[in-house]
């Protein structure tokens, strides 16, 4: 008994190992649940690198993209101002022209008008010579020729000033 009170006591050691064992068993439960917990984060992390370099990748072709977009509006707008200012100069050369072409017409109306004066002029001209002269073979074929000529005229001024 004595033994038993003085003596080591190994059922309480065995009980206090026991409880670091299952300290320990704890431990490394805790330990492989921390150990998962890293690899699945270190998973995660690695996932989203991999989509952050996708993202970044992305982002890279739209700004390139973008760039040659930029690029393109500013030479389609280049080219549309070059051809606003050409229509401009149409615009302008066309009433420019339309001017010409009404002042050519008032002009070609003035020469109608100057060559039926003319021609007035000479019919009656032609009527007072034939008035004071008398008639003759060579008049007659004069006269009838005469009308026909003054007519062509008109006929081709007429023309020309359309």
């Amino acid at each position: 008994v004595l033994l038993q009170m003085f003596g080591p006591n190994y059922g309480l050691a065995a009980s206090h190992i026991e409880k670091l064992m299952s300290e320990r068993d704890d431990f490394l439960e805790a330990s492989k649940a921390q150990s998962l917990r890293i690899s699945a984060l270190e998973a995660s992390h690695k996932e989203l690198n991999e989509h952050y370099d996708a993202l970044c990748d992305e982002r890279d072709a739209l700004i390139e993209q973008t760039t040659a977009q930029s690029v393109l509006i500013e030479q389609l707008s280049a080219i549309s101002t070059e051809k606003d200012h050409l229509i401009v100069k149409l615009r302008s050369a066309l009433r420019v022209m339309w001017g010409v072409q009404l002042e050519l017409q008032q002009k070609a109306a003035d020469i109608q008008s100057l060559s039926s004066e003319g021609s007035n002029l000479l019919e009656s001209l032609d009527e007072m010579l034939d008035a004071a002269a008398p008639p003759s073979k060579e008049n007659e074929v004069h006269e009838s020729k005469q009308p026909q000529f003054s007519a062509d005229i008109e006929a081709e001024l007429l023309n020309a000033s359309q």
